[in-house]
């Protein structure tokens, strides 16, 4: 198929990627190869759970490895870990969508007759994971190339609407 072909042609020209060289491989083996010498395993951590981030370095490697085969000339590169935003942003979603809990407000469980009152059930306030500082952190760590970061995901407290005193 063509998709095969495009990752089995050789480099040949003297081209480096991060330091790598690499004349002689295949599209797929320089991939490979970089990835191997920069290994991602980026978590978030929110109290015992923890969120795998997507290897953002892959895409970016791949798209470089296309440019390099397609353009077939000699030199030396670097993976541009930059523009990253809508990817940062989608994984900091995940975990919002993982970790956010709704606030559970206070509702009308029974009418005690003796007293004369209703009773409330206790309400609970929910929390939601603080995305924007998520994103900051992971863009951090991405242009910092700490892409084995542990990242502590921050939350916010979300008060319930009523409680057994309203």
């Amino acid at each position: 198929t063509e998709e095969t072909a495009a990752e089995e042609i050789v480099i040949e020209n003297n081209v480096t990627v991060n330091g790598i060289s690499m004349e002689g491989l295949s599209k797929s083996q320089a991939l490979e190869a970089i990835l191997k010498a920069r290994p991602w395993s980026m978590t978030v951590v929110l109290e015992d759970q923890t969120y795998d981030i997507d290897d953002l370095s892959r895409k970016k490697t791949e798209e470089l490895l296309d440019k390099i085969c397609a353009d077939n000339t000699q030199g030396e590169y670097t993976v541009d870990m930059s523009n990253l935003d809508e990817e940062i942003k989608a994984q900091a979603e995940e975990c919002a969508k993982l970790w956010d809990l709704s606030p559970k407000n206070s509702v009308l469980e029974s009418f005690d007759e003796e007293s004369g009152k209703f009773l409330f059930s206790e309400s609970s306030s929910g929390r939601a994971v603080d995305q924007e500082k998520l994103v900051q952190d992971i863009k951090e760590a991405v242009e910092n190339g700490q892409f084995t970061a542990k990242i502590q995901a921050q939350v916010k407290e979300v008060p319930a609407e009523m409680d057994k005193a309203q």
